[in-house]
């Protein structure tokens, strides 16, 4: 019995014509491939002809037997599992579908399969002339798990991974092939978005670099979330500020908008203007800026809640969270010490105030020494009640989290310490991995006798907070004594300290400012640094684009002079 393929379900055995892309396994011109379905002990397939003798797959006794030569895991969730496959001389790709929750085995009830979905997108892109991995078969086990089985392309490495090698040694001599990457990229999504196709996770690790004979070629992955939409300019510039979003830490500006260019001529059903070119590309990354903060701004999901990052301990009222780097028996030490009272007893003391203490304290069981602070519970009554509810500590630890998402850099932090009841937080206490051979920036100024190297110093610190305020990162308590600087061979390494009041948002100059201006206040009685030293570590901050300087530089100064009166008034030495 044979049947052309439908355009919604299959249902039937047949024969379809499918036009191929330039592959070197896929014949040179259109040809029949026979699609069969095979039934054996409850497993229903759809597969192809050519690799129909070798299915079933045991996919789940090679994995019992631990034939790490034949299948490897690539990613594993309760819900999804990807598996590469190598059977004699072919490579394959098995995505299972897991029906583990009431919602999966409704939608599985009602034919709303996510991997049949999957693999006619696939055809349905294949046809219309999109680069994908050729699906080669679908499958349904006895237990209601579906799978899809497409074919590998080697060798061939995603997007993400390809800019993360780039980030690590860039040279001059890969800038034609990085170009060509990113003209084929807008090619693809622009074809996408011409047939009416909207990918809802476009991102970098769902599209492949295929280094195939004729020369390199982007393909799509991941169809499940491919949808049929009108792609009009606002899901346009949704859809690439989602792709935008997951490469901004890794390209420059100046490749997004050689990018944004390329789709703009490539696509074919939507029209920009020549002079709304600008003010569209403009909306797209500050949409992709958004996102970033969105993200960064979920760090409690990543970072509160059990995930493969952090791992959470109890005993008794204590609570611990630590980061997936530090062994559990280290943990467990920390909570006994906790709950007898006091908090690592033997240690180096080196700030105490009402605010808090901070301590370099050497943990049980651990290689190195860390750095411990514990918070106060504040002065005012509505301080107190608020940090019943969140504590400083926690504060500090999504925080330290979040500069480090952003890849900005601070003191990581291995492990949040509370103690919890009823009645909120009474106790929190906050561990950060010690910074070697790093001290202040007041101290390290204080050691540099060369002036040209303190310049050289203040722009590397100027061009780090501008790159944090256009991340969304502001430090409201940015002094000399909240940045350490590192030596290094290849140069002094600057880091941000004391994250507990770091704000995340979209910045107004005003708050722009305001962070200049403590920082300004640090440095205002050292005679080393003149106006044309502050005026240099401005324009250094601003980078090109210096937009009404002078109102800045007096807003500053306005700040800093106020800063200095409210310190006179408490009674408050400057630092």
């Amino acid at each position: 019995m044979a049947a052309n393929l439908p355009p919604r379900r299959l249902v039937a055995t047949g024969s379809v014509t499918w036009a191929r892309p330039p592959m070197d396994y896929a014949p040179a011109s259109k040809a029949e491939q026979l699609w069969m379905h095979l039934n054996s002990h409850g497993e229903h397939w759809l597969v192809r002809s050519d690799i129909a003798h070798v299915l079933p797959i045991p996919l789940a006794e090679y994995l019992q037997n631990g034939r790490t030569d034949t299948v490897q895991a690539v990613k594993e969730t309760p819900y999804r599992s990807v598996y590469r496959l190598h059977l004699a001389e072919d490579r394959w790709y098995v995505k299972l579908y897991r029906p583990t929750r009431w919602l999966h085995c409704l939608r599985a009830f009602l034919g709303c399969d996510p991997a049949h979905h999957e693999f006619v997108t696939a055809l349905r892109l294949e046809n219309r002339g999109v680069p994908v991995p050729p699906a080669l078969a679908w499958g349904r086990l006895p237990d209601g798990t579906t799978l899809i089985v497409s074919a590998a392309l080697n060798p061939a490495e995603t997007l993400a991974d390809l800019l993360r090698k780039r980030a690590a040694s860039e040279t001059d001599a890969a800038a034609p092939f990085r170009n060509r990457i990113i003209e084929q990229t807008a090619r693809l999504v622009a074809r996408l978005h011409d047939l009416g196709l909207c990918h809802h996770d476009l991102h970098a690790d769902n599209l492949l670099i295929w280094y195939s004979p004729e020369g390199a070629q982007v393909v799509l992955l991941d169809f499940r979330e491919v949808k049929r939409r009108t792609m009009n300019t606002c899901r346009t510039r949704a859809n690439l500020a989602l792709l935008g979003q997951s490469v901004a830490l890794l390209t420059h500006k100046t490749e997004r908008r050689r990018f944004l260019e390329a789709y703009r001529h490539h696509r074919r059903t939507l029209s920009i203007a020549r002079t709304d070119v600008f003010r569209w590309a403009r909306a797209i990354e500050r949409a992709m800026r958004k996102g970033c903060v969105r993200y960064w701004r979920r760090a409690n999901k990543r970072y509160i809640s059990p995930s493969r990052r952090v791992y959470r301990l109890q005993l008794g009222h204590w609570h611990l969270w630590a980061a997936s780097t530090l062994p559990r028996s280290v943990a467990h030490a920390c909570l006994q010490i906790a709950q007898n009272g006091q908090l690592f007893p033997s240690c180096r003391l080196i700030k105490s105030s009402a605010s808090g203490t901070t301590a370099e304290v050497q943990m049980p069981g651990w290689h190195k020494p860390v750095i411990v602070k514990s918070f106060g519970r504040g002065k005012s009554f509505w301080s107190r009640l608020g940090r019943r509810y969140q504590s400083l500590a926690r504060r500090a630890w999504l925080a330290g989290w979040q500069l480090l998402e952003a890849q900005l850099p601070t003191a990581k932090p291995l492990a949040l310490i509370e103690r919890r009841s009823w009645l909120g937080v009474s106790a929190s206490f906050l561990v950060l991995e010690k910074l070697e051979d790093a001290v202040t920036l007041r101290e390290y100024a204080e050691q540099m006798n060369e002036k040209h190297l303190l310049r050289q110093l203040g722009c590397s610190i100027a061009r780090l907070l501008r790159l944090a305020h256009e991340r969304g990162f502001s430090h409201p308590d940015l002094k000399a004594s909240n940045i350490l600087v590192q030596y290094r061979s290849a140069g002094p390494r600057i880091f941000f300290v004391d994250v507990t009041h770091v704000r995340l948002g979209c910045l107004s100059l005003a708050r722009r400012a305001r962070d200049l201006a403590r920082l300004y206040v640090s440095f205002r009685g050292d005679r080393r640094l003149g106006r044309a030293d502050w005026l240099r570590f401005l324009f250094t901050y601003l980078g090109t684009h210096k937009p009404a300087w002078k109102a800045l530089w007096r807003r500053i100064h306005t700040l800093a002079a106020r800063k200095v009166q409210r310190n006179l008034r408490r009674n408050r030495p400057l630092s």
